[in-house]
């Protein structure tokens, strides 16, 4: 009796869905034996990129040895032995190394050959290095003929392996080619496999599943359209980073001559700051960028009103013109509404990334912010006498990286932020230039809601005058709460210098029992400086306690916990407002003085990264001087945790240093610090240990 059209349906749609299955097994693991034989290919390019980065650090060592004296030398020793050894053991690591699956019969020969040939230069460089090595432990210099020789052979055996690192990647993309092909072509297998069975069994399902297809298809494209862009960011961010470090490093080797006049040390100086602060610019907002991109950002939609938006913003920007000389004016053409629906810290930010790229591209004259409304929308107008944007750039301006001239400064990414910004805000921003006569920035803002308006003289807060509110801090009583005594001292100094009285507390404890004190006896606490991480009972918890009993004073945090997510908790916590260290004084005085005249903080945008000449200048001697005199004690103490992996008191150490240093000009070590205290909070003795030698150099 033959099968009914049920069984033989059920039979058709059975070896229908087992080829299916055995199609996409067969296919995983087709893909993932492809991928994983291009795997070492990674491994044996970093270890080529080594043998370059080691053989260049050996020879720079050896050539400035004979010029070190004491501590320098040793430590210079120490890094010259350590680089010996790894060079010696990554160069055994790619000879003994197992043949690349999957690399050809063509390439194979070639890199082992190349390899083979190195091996002279490799042992003589090692050998070179190793008599400098002895002679210098021996306080006896060099042979000039050695010098010579190691320089030869390093500039050899770097030519070689650079060739051979050429060779390699060519055999590296021949195997992801392969990869690719088979990848192709299986899927072109499965997909004829899917339509034969679609045909013969799954008529119902094959509009779903030509859908799918076409998902597959945008999601692949989308990928490969974000592999492009991060392949563009990555050497775009290269040369970014590169550019302003390679003139600190090269202003540092400069500010080495003991010789030098003191007028071109300062200038020397001031150029390395310059650009010490425009990678700090550029690291900032890079991670602004990626947040954004990653959607690690929420939209608040709230009514904000207008004239408090804007006397914050203003806040901030007017001291940054007025430094550079510039005439600040801001001025409302027509009434507007009292109150927008909004998301008043995005909005804030685009109008400080705006005004701030004003001001640091206007080099004389003026920036001026208006602002006017209609019925259906309200714009802001910031405009400047700078030197303007060329019309072939004009389009690209909101590009990231994108500047407005070739020889422009500046990271190249704050209009590229605030035009994200704005789009997520439901805003455009419209720009209109001439070169020689400034530029216009019009940010456009749906109008949504009803508000009364108003009038345009009632718009902008009068903004006193930087010596205006320096003068209102004389005869204020101020409590500054931080364990770091470096950075008590450093806040003491500043705000004695402007006439306020001064109060210390390490801990937060001591400044709770402070601010209840206050509450018992009516002693009038102007405004108290809290740091967040302390030992004991950390600055959130402190400042819970003393609104809990009833201090309702003003109070600011003064951390190193600079990002958004902790400015938002430490407003939701109880303080007034969020300062981040390295501390700029202007920012500082008018975050007081705004307490003082309002009564209460406003939760104003995070303040620029402050400059470290601004602070340092305003410090008196003996402080720098004391500073620098504890800083061997306080890396001696690092060392010792970091030996005995005392990780807790490494990582309390580190962040101490890492809020004080750039403070006294140390921004590099600063930045160290960071890494190590990050470093000894995982118990990364690698990182750790890397992270503790950049501190070193850069203390020293």
């Amino acid at each position: 009796m033959p099968p009914s059209p049920t069984r033989r349906l059920s039979r058709r749609y059975a070896i229908g869905l087992l080829l299916m299955a055995g199609t996409i097994v067969a296919g995983q693991y087709v893909v993932q034996r492809s991928l994983a034989r291009a795997a070492p290919d990674s491994r044996v390019l970093t270890r080529l990129g080594r043998q370059e980065t080691l053989c260049q650090r050996i020879t720079a060592i050896t050539a400035r040895l004979p010029e070190l004296e004491g501590a320098a030398r040793e430590r210079a020793m120490d890094d010259l032995n350590q680089s010996m050894l790894e060079f010696r053991a990554t160069y055994e690591q790619l000879t003994r190394a197992e043949p690349v699956p999957g690399l050809s019969s063509e390439t194979s020969p070639a890199v082992a050959h190349r390899l083979e040939a190195l091996a002279p230069a490799h042992a003589t460089i090692l050998r070179e290095a190793g008599a400098v090595l002895r002679l210098a432990s021996d306080r006896a210099p060099p042979e000039p003929a050695r010098l010579a020789t190691l320089a030869e052979q390093s500039e050899q055996f770097l030519e070689g392996m650079d060739l051979t690192l050429r060779t390699y990647e060519a055999g590296a993309i021949s195997r992801l080619g392969r990869a690719r092909a088979v990848a192709a072509g299986l899927s072109a297998l499965t997909l004829l496999v899917l339509i034969a069975e679609s045909l013969l069994v799954f008529q119902p399902a094959l509009g779903a599943l030509r859908a799918y297809l076409r998902e597959q298809r945008r999601l692949l494209d989308d990928a490969e359209e974000a592999a492009s862009f991060k392949g563009r960011f990555l050497a775009t961010m290269s040369h970014e980073l590169r550019t302003p470090l390679a003139a600190v490093v090269g202003y540092a080797h400069l500010l080495e001559d003991e010789r030098l006049a003191d007028g071109r040390r300062r200038e020397y100086a001031a150029g390395a700051l310059r650009s010490a602060e425009h990678l700090l610019a550029l690291v900032n907002g890079t991670l602004d960028l990626s947040k954004i991109e990653a959607g690690r950002f929420s939209l608040v939609q709230d009514d904000v009103e207008l004239t408090a938006l804007l006397d914050r913003v203003v806040s901030v920007v007017r001291p940054l013109a007025h430094g550079k000389g510039l005439l600040f004016r801001t001025r409302a053409e027509t009434p507007v509404p009292r109150t927008l629906r909004t998301d008043a810290v995005r909005l804030g930010q685009v109008l400080l990334n705006l005004l701030g790229n004003a001001v640091q591209y206007t080099s004389e004259g003026e920036v001026e912010l208006r602002i006017r409304a209609s019925e259906a929308e309200v714009s802001f107008l910031i405009t400047d006498t700078g030197p303007g944007i060329p019309a072939d750039r004009l389009a690209g301006v909101f590009a990231p990286f994108e500047r407005g001239a070739p020889d422009a400064h500046g990271a190249g990414l704050g209009l590229h932020i605030a035009s994200t910004l704005a789009e997520r805000l439901g805003a455009r921003i419209e720009v209109r230039s001439e070169l020689e006569r400034g530029s216009v920035f019009e940010l456009v803002l749906p109008r949504e809601g009803d508000s009364d308006l108003v009038a345009g003289d009632r718009v902008f807060a009068p903004q006193p005058s930087m010596n205006t509110a320096h003068r209102s801090l004389r005869g204020a009583h101020i409590l500054v709460a931080d364990d770091h005594p470096d950075q008590r001292v450093i806040v003491r100094a500043l705000l004695e210098r402007e006439g306020a009285r001064v109060t210390e507390a390490a801990d937060g404890d001591a400044t709770v029992a402070r601010a209840k004190e206050a509450i018992t006896t009516g002693e009038r606490l102007d405004a108290v400086l809290l740091d967040i991480q302390m030992p004991g009972m950390d600055g959130l918890a402190a400042i819970r306690a003393m609104r809990e009993a009833g201090f309702d004073g003003l109070v600011i945090a003064l951390t190193a916990q600079a990002t958004e997510e902790d400015r938002q908790q430490c407003l939701e916590a109880g303080f007034d407002d969020h300062l981040a260290k390295p501390i700029a004084p202007a920012a500082l005085f008018a975050a007081i003085t705004r307490g003082k005249r309002a009564g209460t903080q406003p939760t104003t945008p995070s303040t620029p990264a402050p400059t470290a000449t601004d602070l340092r200048d305003r410090l008196p001697p003996q402080v720098v001087l004391k500073f620098r005199e504890q800083l061997g004690d306080r890396l001696g103490a690092m060392e010792q945790a970091l030996d005995r992996e005392q990780w807790d008191e490494l990582a309390a150490l580190a962040h101490m240093l890492k809020g004080t240093a750039p403070s006294f000009g140390l921004a590099e070590a600063g930045r160290a610090a960071a890494e190590l205290e990050q470093a000894a909070r995982l118990g990364d003795v690698v990182r750790a240990r890397a992270a503790f030698r950049t501190l070193r150099a850069a203390a020293n």
